[in-house]
């Protein structure tokens, strides 16, 4: 039987086939034993991801989850960051509450072509804690979308499609680690709208279709490594710096 969601699984795999003929291998300057299986284990890493916070989410009903947690990387995250994100939709309103969480710096970024598990395409508005009203305790209220008001608003974009939140802290050990500094972070949509339709064949194939498209942006669709030289100030080994 031929459905809609068996055609966007096969996709799926055959993209994974891709990713492991060309990404972990010499096209991506990758040639050791260990070489491909770091980049396995990174590909793990990208498919949690992508099923945690592309698969099956609604712009209607959004949730903030966090994008890396000390078991699940992405990009290249900074653990002493906190992250979070979630999708939207241009033409709603929403509210975010959140917490400081003594966090030296945070900011929330509004991005425009990820609806369909794309790289952002364009950055469509930012505000950070520097132009923001919190409270003696760090906690905040902020609006996106709607009506304008004076602080703690942004407008959404026609192409708006995603925001992402970041909490940067300075301590001496990594933050992401610290249950006690994880951000209370919470979205509500506040644009009515009808009780969704249960699952089907068509929105299944769209929901994995979604995540095929999130793995192949942060793999295949991505620059190989260069196979030259590094400049002088640049280290690949962590935590040494070039004299």
């Amino acid at each position: 039987m031929t459905t809609a969601s068996r055609t966007a699984l096969r996709g799926l795999i055959d993209t994974l086939t891709e990713i492991d003929q060309r990404w972990s291998g010499p096209e991506w300057n990758l040639h050791s034993e260990a070489d491909v299986a770091a980049s396995h284990r990174a590909l793990m890493h990208i498919i949690e991801a992508a099923l945690t916070g592309f698969f099956e989410q609604n712009p209607a009903r959004p949730d903030l989850r966090r994008i890396t947690t000390p078991s699940r990387k992405l990009t290249g995250d900074n653990p002493d960051a906190v992250y979070f994100d979630a999708p939207l939709q241009a033409g709603m309103e929403y509210v975010v509450h959140g917490t400081m969480q003594g966090a030296a710096y945070f900011s929330l970024t509004l991005e425009e072509g990820t609806h369909n598990g794309d790289m952002a395409s364009n950055t469509a508005g930012v505000i950070n804690n520097t132009g923001m009203d919190i409270d003696s305790n760090g906690n905040f209220t902020l609006y996106l979308g709607g009506e304008k008001r004076d602080k703690n608003w942004l407008p959404l974009t026609p192409d708006t499609s995603r925001l992402t939140t970041r909490h940067y802290f300075e301590h001496a050990t990594p933050a992401a680690l610290d249950p006690q500094l994880e951000p209370r972070m919470r979205i509500e949509c506040l644009t009515p709208s009808p009780v969704p339709a249960p699952p089907d064949d068509a929105s299944i194939a769209a929901d994995i279709q979604r995540v095929t498209n999130v793995i192949r942006s942060r793999t295949l669709n991505m620059p190989p490594m260069a196979n030259s030289e590094p400049p002088p100030f640049f280290c690949l080994t962590p935590n040494e710096f070039p004299a």
